[in-house]
């Protein structure tokens, strides 16, 4: 028998004309109802046993359980790309709601909001990360920066009302740094197709120690 840490498990008697109960965890008495409610917070293998007496006989049976630990739920980012620790299998969420076909290690956000994702371990037990919160999409639509065309097909344009100092890194779907320019000051910076692959990409511009992200379709 198999149970994850916290989960609630259900032990019920199935010996009848029974008087009196003892149920024994690893050979600690915890309960003597023909029901046993138990919460394992601690991973391991336990002992459930079961001694059922009445005025003529006494029955005895255990069983063991191995309590599988939850696995780490946490998110990293990188620009835009949001990547969730090691797993079995992954689901991402938005607002709380299952984004449907969401379920690799990484995910690049399309739409504002808070962001978690469901791990799951090769035991079957999952976790739910703390939510990520996403604000630089319509934050960078609504500044003074502007990328087209969106999609982009051999160039793409990014415009700055100001030509301050700013470092603007492109990152693939899996959040590896294609390009970067560092420190620029243009109004204007070109980005040139060349030889990348099509596909979603992260345009991240870093301006006034604020980092401001978008998503970059190259067809």
């Amino acid at each position: 028998m198999q149970a994850c840490v916290d989960d609630e498990v259900i032990f019920m008697s199935e010996y009848s004309d029974i008087e009196e109960y003892q149920w024994n965890i690893n050979a600690v008495q915890v309960g003597n109802e023909a029901l046993l409610s138990q919460i394992f917070n601690e991973p391991g293998e336990y002992i459930i046993q079961l001694v059922a007496e009445n005025p003529v006989c006494e029955e005895a049976s255990s069983i063991m359980i191995s309590v599988i630990d939850l696995p780490s739920a946490q998110i990293t980012e990188n620009g835009a790309i949001l990547t969730a620790s090691e797993a079995e299998s992954y689901q991402w969420l938005l607002n709380g709601e299952e984004i449907e076909n969401a379920t690799e290690q990484t995910y690049l956000p399309t739409e504002d909001g808070a962001y978690s994702v469901i791990v799951t371990n090769e035991g079957n037990c999952s976790s739910t990360s703390a939510e990520v919160m996403i604000v630089s999409i319509s934050e960078l639509e609504n500044s003074t920066i502007l990328i087209y065309p969106n999609p982009m097909t051999d160039v793409a344009f990014i415009d700055f009302k100001d030509p301050q100092p700013r470092t603007i890194r492109l990152l693939d779907a899996q959040g590896k740094e294609v390009r970067v320019w560092n420190n620029i000051a243009t109004q204007r910076l070109e980005i040139l197709k060349g030889d990348l692959p099509s596909g979603n990409y992260v345009v991240s511009v870093l301006e006034d120690s604020k980092t401001y992200s978008i998503q970059l379709i190259i067809e």
